[in-house]
């Protein structure tokens, strides 16, 4: 399961070979505020952060800037906006997590990442396709 997580991760990180993932990502955030409500308030790298704990499970805030990459205040102020749309929770111990409402949001955000990817990349199979094919021809 870590392992299936982890690669839905990797399709709402943004990459550098992939500047279109972040207008993706924005997009889908915003339509699933419908369904999600508060989704599309809180800033884009706090999904980011929601994406890593929905991987990662409970982790506290120094595990999540490493494993993103950014700075721990970063990290605690984009924390904070999950809490307050009930999207992550703390503990007593200072380990946050996703709540139930946060687990079903980055299901749904990795779902439809994976569904814009997958539908750019068979527009780009099938140009290749004709590409291949008007190359035969000649």
């Amino acid at each position: 399961m870590y392992k299936f997580k982890e690669n839905v991760l990797k399709e709402i990180l943004p990459m550098e070979d992939e500047p279109r993932a972040v207008e993706w990502l924005e997009g889908e955030v915003i339509h699933l505020a419908i369904r999600h409500a508060g989704l599309d308030a809180i800033p884009l790298a706090s999904i980011y952060v929601m994406a890593q704990l929905y991987v990662g499970g409970a982790a506290d805030e120094h595990d999540l800037a490493r494993a993103l990459k950014m700075d721990v205040n970063d990290v605690l102020e984009y924390l904070d906006c999950l809490y307050e749309r009930r999207f992550a929770q703390e503990d007593s111990s200072g380990t946050y997590s996703l709540t139930e409402t946060g687990e079903d949001a980055s299901r749904a955000v990795g779902k439809n990442m994976v569904i814009r990817k997958r539908m750019w990349m068979k527009g780009r199979v099938e140009h290749l396709d004709a590409l291949y094919r008007d190359l035969e021809s000649f």
